[in-house]
C-alpha cells in the first residue's frame, strides 16, 4: 500500500480535474509544435556517419557530376507502340522539359536504336535511328527493347504495356560545394582531430549545409508537385 505506484495512482484519483487539465495543456502544446517538425530523409540520416559506400558514391558523383532524376511510369490505354500513344508520350516529355529544374528527359523515343535494323560500326558515323523517325520499323523496335542486352527490362515492361520516363534534374552545384566542405572537415575530425579554429569552421559548415538543405528540399518538393501536375 505504501509503494510509489500506489501513491501515484492515489494522487491521480484524488485530483482528476487537475491531472486532466495538465494533460490537456501538454497535448495542446505538442499539437502547436507539429508545424515545426521536420523529417530528414537524406542520405545523412539513413546511414552511419563515415559510411564507406556513401563516401564512394559521393566521390563518383563529384568526379562525373552526375544528376539526380525522377522516374515516371507511363501506361497508355492503347498499344504502347501505336501512333497515339507515342504522340502522347512525346507531348508528356516536352511538357516536362519546360519545368524549371529539369535538364533532360529520356524516353523510348530518345534512345538510339542499334538493332532496328542492326547497325554496324561503319554505319554509326552516318547516324542512328530513333523511334520517332518516320521510317523506323516499330516491330523491330519492340524486339530490340525486349531482347537487347542494353535495353532489356529497362525501358519497357515484359508485357509491353508500360514504359518509363527518366526526368533528369539540373545539378545543384551549391549543394555539393557545401556538402564537400562539411564532409572534408568531418573526415579530418575522425582521422586526426580538429583544433579549436577548425571546430568552429566545422560548426559553421554544418549549419550552412543544414540551412541550404532545407531550401533545396523545398525546391525539390515544388518540382515533384509540378511533375505530378503535368
Amino acid at each position: 500500500m505504501n509503494s510509489p505506484s500506489h501513491r501515484l495512482f492515489s494522487a491521480l484519483f484524488r485530483y482528476p480535474l487537475l491531472i486532466l487539465g495538465l494533460l490537456t495543456v501538454v497535448v495542446i502544446f505538442l499539437v502547436l509544435q507539429i508545424p515545426r517538425l521536420t523529417l530528414d530523409a537524406s542520405a545523412d540520416s539513413l546511414v552511419l556517419e563515415g559510411d564507406k559506400a556513401l563516401e564512394v558514391y559521393r566521390e563518383m558523383s563529384k568526379r562525373y557530376e552526375s544528376e539526380s532524376s525522377l522516374v515516371i511510369t507511363y501506361s497508355p490505354s492503347e498499344n504502347l507502340f501505336s501512333t497515339p500513344a507515342l504522340q502522347n508520350l512525346a507531348a508528356l516529355r516536352n511538357d516536362l522539359l519546360e519545368l524549371p529544374g529539369v535538364s533532360s528527359v529520356n524516353t523510348i523515343l530518345d534512345v538510339p536504336l542499334l538493332y532496328s535494323p542492326p547497325v554496324t560500326l561503319n554505319n554509326l558515323a552516318e547516324g542512328v535511328r530513333f523511334l520517332e523517325d518516320p521510317n523506323t520499323d516499330r516491330t523491330l523496335v519492340r524486339k530490340e527493347f525486349q531482347n537487347s542486352p542494353i535495353y532489356r527490362s529497362l525501358l519497357t515492361s515484359t508485357d509491353e504495356r508500360t514504359t518509363v520516363l527518366q526526368v533528369n534534374l539540373q545539378r545543384d552545384e551549391q549543394f555539393f560545394t557545401l556538402l564537400d566542405a562539411r564532409d572534408q572537415l568531418r573526415t579530418k575530425q575522425r582521422n586526426r582531430g580538429l583544433n579549436s579554429e577548425e571546430l568552429v569552421s566545422l560548426n559553421q559548415a554544418e549549419e550552412a549545409f543544414s540551412k541550404y538543405s532545407k531550401v533545396a528540399s523545398a525546391r525539390e518538393r515544388t518540382l515533384v508537385t509540378d511533375v505530378r501536375s503535368v
